[in-house]
């Protein structure tokens, strides 16, 4: 009766409750009532609870079966409204080699995820619990994007890039991640040779309502001699930042980080 119960509303909640009393040895029957059916538990929308409570409540090698049906729809889970959540308690809580060809399936789309109103909290989720590996991919991807200034103007990816450049300056492996972090920084203090307007990247972004708060974690993300060339650009680019909301709220965090270096000109 696992899955009637786990796709009504307060079913659900009873069988959750359920799950924090019975032995472990129960848990793991229980569980087993679900095999075949994680694909359509994933996506439902009581369902996916109890799903998650079961990834969190046994062992690794336990959830096996739960790990390998979602593989085959990882993309398709990963943006899906409920069956992002499944995914993350399974990166959180799995064996890596219960999750090697998962883990390939969504890194081989990471950027098409990033943009996904679903999807990059996914993408995010990895970065913040990944390994070095993971994240290298990920922010690698998101550097050598066709189109960066469309990534960090869209409201999903633009808090992907700014997790890329969190992990890739204060994370656990930011060491390993040195030449992903350059290429990151690179790309987002280039000079624009499309779009409008014409000139920085940065240009581009920063007067936009999702584009600002990116530009907002570079100030802070800043190290060494990349924060010369931002405070340079920032500094040309200051008249427009001064006439906008958006603006305002950058010169206040290049004043925070800069100091009065700032104001020089």
């Amino acid at each position: 009766h696992v899955l009637r119960l786990a796709f009504d509303k307060n079913g659900c909640r009873v069988l959750q409750r359920a799950l924090d009393l019975v032995p472990a040895q129960a848990q793991v029957h229980l569980a087993g009532e679900l095999k075949g059916h994680v694909l359509e538990c994933a996506e439902h929308m009581y369902g996916n609870f109890v799903l998650q409570k079961f990834v969190q409540i046994l062992p690794s090698e336990d959830i096996g079966f739960i790990a390998h049906e979602a593989e085959e729809h990882a993309e398709y889970l990963a943006s899906h409204m409920f069956g992002c959540r499944t995914m993350q308690r399974l990166f959180e809580r799995c064996a890596p080699d219960h999750l090697q060809g998962t883990l390939a399936r969504v890194l081989t789309c990471v950027e098409r995820l990033a943009r996904d109103r679903y999807g990059n909290n996914v993408v995010r989720h990895l970065l913040a619990n990944g390994g070095a590996s993971e994240q290298r991919y990920i922010i690698r991807a998101m550097a050598t994007g066709h189109d960066v200034v469309g990534l960090a103007t869209c409201k999903s990816s633009s808090l992907v890039l700014e997790k890329c450049l969190e992990v890739a300056t204060d994370g656990q492996h930011s060491a390993q991640l040195g030449a992903e972090r350059a290429a990151l920084l690179d790309v987002l203090l280039a000079r624009a040779d499309t779009g409008e307007p014409k000139g920085w990247v940065l240009q581009q972004i920063m007067l936009d309502r999702f584009g600002n708060y990116l530009v907002q974690r570079l100030i802070q993300c800043c190290r060494g001699d990349e924060r010369e060339r931002l405070l340079g650009q920032l500094k040309e680019l200051e008249p427009r930042l001064r006439h906008s909301s958006s603006g305002k709220h950058i010169l206040a965090a290049m004043r925070r980080e800069f100091g009065p270096r700032a104001a020089e000109r």
